[in-house]
């Protein structure tokens, strides 16, 4: 059964292990005291200055190997991408993407979608490729009318307004350090194939080696993003045997197990939607989208679908059933899935 919901799906697993980079300083106190012999303060300045050369000498070789992507970022003009894109993306992630993301998987995927952009923009730049200021004025102003009409909406507003409290930013804020960007990847992705920029032999576009410098110029490491990419949680161990519950576990095989309350929770929940893509329960869930509430399952929408399958009427004896039944996954979705997240300590 191919429908809206499973072509929607389809573009939201990530595959990408960029992660966050984190600048490390380190500062170095001088604790100077006073020798209590008088005599001995000549060899002291001595030895002291000695000590000091050779710490020079060592402290210098250390910077010039830890600072080495600095250099590079010195020596090579680039793009650095903002630090508000990195947080609107996290937020827009977690209430609005169709994966449920952990707090954690959105710090990892953020980085890796905002490398995935600006490395983009540093491989055409190199080319004297780019968006122009005229054609991006053009999508600025687009982009504002789109926004406004989103804003008429009053769950649309509501979350709008929202986001721009939590993480302090501007409309123009928003739309520059966010969907501008995403306008402007869109654009000049298409550009790299369409007037063949700098590909390959193969016709691809190196995205690989192009990320790989373009976080070589931003300073993020390897081992970082391996430290990233394992705070992500992995998924539960299910109960054995299974419970016995009130929908049809055979179509819908998403294992459960208990939270700390002792009630049920779903084994993992970042890929529900997979999960319930093309069974027993699709073709109401496209209703619910269409009709009721007219946006993707997601968190911002969430409460909406609750309620609009646990108020569901219908003719259709089966319809009933089966809005029955969704209503416990929902349920249990609702206790698996966190709903909240404080973006400065996420």
């Amino acid at each position: 059964m191919n429908n809206k919901l499973n072509e929607s799906i389809g573009n939201w697993e990530k595959t990408g292990t960029e992660v966050k980079y984190k600048i490390y300083q380190k500062t170095i106190h001088k604790q100077q005291k006073k020798p209590k012999n008088p005599f001995i303060k000549p060899f002291l300045a001595v030895a002291a200055l000695f000590i000091f050369a050779i710490s020079t000498i060592l402290l210098t070789m250390n910077l010039s190997n830890k600072e080495a992507p600095q250099q590079l970022a010195d020596s090579e003009s680039f793009t650095m991408y903002d630090e508000r894109t990195i947080e609107i993306t996290k937020y827009e992630m977690f209430f609005r993407d169709m994966p449920f993301y952990s707090k954690e998987a959105v710090e990892f995927f953020s980085l890796s979608e905002t490398i995935r952009k600006y490395a983009l923009f540093h491989y055409l730049e190199k080319r004297d490729y780019r968006l122009d200021e005229e054609n991006r004025n053009v999508y600025r102003e687009r982009i504002k009318t789109e926004l406004e009409y989103d804003m008429k909406d009053a769950n649309l507003k509501a979350y709008y307004d929202k986001m721009f409290a939590d993480l302090q930013i501007t409309v123009e804020e928003y739309i520059e350090y966010y969907l501008l960007i995403n306008r402007e990847y869109d654009k000049l992705y298409q550009d790299l194939f369409n007037k063949r920029i700098g590909l390959d032999e193969t016709g691809a576009y190196p995205s690989g080696d192009a990320e790989k410098e373009y976080r070589s110029l931003v300073g993020i490491t390897e081992q970082y993003m391996d430290e990233l990419a394992e705070k992500i949680p992995e998924r539960l161990e299910p109960m054995e045997p299974q419970p016995n519950l009130p929908y049809n576990t055979t179509d819908f095989n998403l294992k459960v197990t208990t939270n700390e309350q002792g009630e049920y929770i779903f084994v993992e929940s970042m890929y529900f939607l997979t999960n319930i893509a093309q069974t027993y329960y699709d073709d109401l869930l496209l209703e619910i989208n269409r009709e009721i509430v007219k946006e993707e399952l997601t968190r911002h929408s969430f409460k909406r679908y609750q309620e609009a399958i646990r108020t569901y009427l219908s003719d259709d004896a089966e319809k009933i059933k089966l809005a029955k039944e969704l209503e416990t996954i929902f349920e249990i979705l609702g206790r698996t899935i966190e709903m909240e997240y404080d973006m400065a300590t996420g």
